[in-house]
């Protein structure tokens, strides 16, 4: 019920006050995440993983994410071959957003990206300073979460070796 609160306020907020709504819609998605087992909470269908954790996996899990924060954080600040004007404009809009806390809708003419992407690059531009590499640190950041789901979804379908493995392939551009 809290977390459903909390989503609903953050949308009704998120036009006049859309740094407030995000902290919503983190402390929302939170609440559900912390939602109790016993009391029936949002995700007590659930079942816990059987397997006891290996003694190797939270050093491959830290190696894991350092590996995969030095990949997708190489050479963050550096401007690719080929790059266009398109994470130009993204940058802008995060610009307006931080600067003038204005509202970017879902889709506004030829950019079409999830409102969330110019909220997190303003947020990580306030905090980190203007530059590439401060606005491509959420992405690396979803990358890693993305690295860990991963090993942890594929862990309770099969086994901690295949999570291992799984984890350490690296799909073709």
């Amino acid at each position: 019920v809290v977390a459903l609160a909390l989503a609903a306020a953050s949308a009704w907020v998120i036009k006049a006050q859309p740094l407030w709504a995000l902290i919503g819609f983190a402390l929302s998605g939170l609440a559900l995440a912390l939602a109790r087992r016993e009391k029936g909470g949002i995700i007590s269908d659930i079942v816990p993983d059987p397997r006891p954790r290996q003694s190797w996996e939270p050093w491959f899990l830290a190696l894991l994410l350092g590996l995969g924060a030095l990949t997708f954080g190489w050479r963050l600040g550096s401007i690719p071959e080929g790059a266009n004007y398109s994470e130009g404009m993204l940058v802008l809009r995060s610009m307006a957003v931080s600067s003038q806390g204005a509202y970017v809708p879902h889709d506004e003419g030829e950019i079409s990206w999830p409102t969330l992407y110019h909220y997190q690059g303003a947020i990580a531009v306030k905090l980190l300073g203007f530059s590439a590499a401060a606005y491509r640190v959420p992405s690396v950041i979803w990358a890693l979460l993305g690295l860990f789901v991963l090993y942890f979804t594929v862990r309770i379908l099969f086994s901690p070796e295949t999570a291992a493995a799984a984890s350490l392939l690296r799909p073709r551009p």
